[in-house]
């Protein structure tokens, strides 16, 4: 997948790819709401914005969506706000694509 396809919350770095995402903190369920008209991936976790709680959360959901360990997510900007950048470590393009693919559907 070219860069230019790809929707503007995703970066392609060469230690894999970064999330833009907005968190909503302390919701029922943790759960994808899809691209926001700011260009951030808009993400619901079911966990409250207290002592690092909505991080580990926001970590263990990602890890578990794109099947990677939680050691490979990582939170690169943004631990106390709720816009984030996000690394996930060795994600290649067909995890991209797919990802794109379910993330914008």
């Amino acid at each position: 997948m070219s860069r230019e396809n790809l929707p503007p919350f995703i970066q392609l770095k060469k230690e894999g790819m970064v999330l833009s995402v907005s968190v909503q903190a302390g919701a029922k369920k943790s759960e994808l709401l899809g691209p926001a008209p700011d260009g951030f991936l808009k993400i619901r976790i079911a966990a409250p914005a207290h002592e690092g709680k909505a991080n580990r959360e926001l970590v263990r959901f990602l890890a578990e969506i794109f099947s990677l360990r939680q050691s490979q997510v990582q939170i690169i900007s943004g631990e106390k706000n709720r816009k984030k950048r996000v690394l996930l470590n060795n994600c290649i393009s067909s995890d991209v694509l797919t990802a794109t693919r379910f993330i914008t559907s």
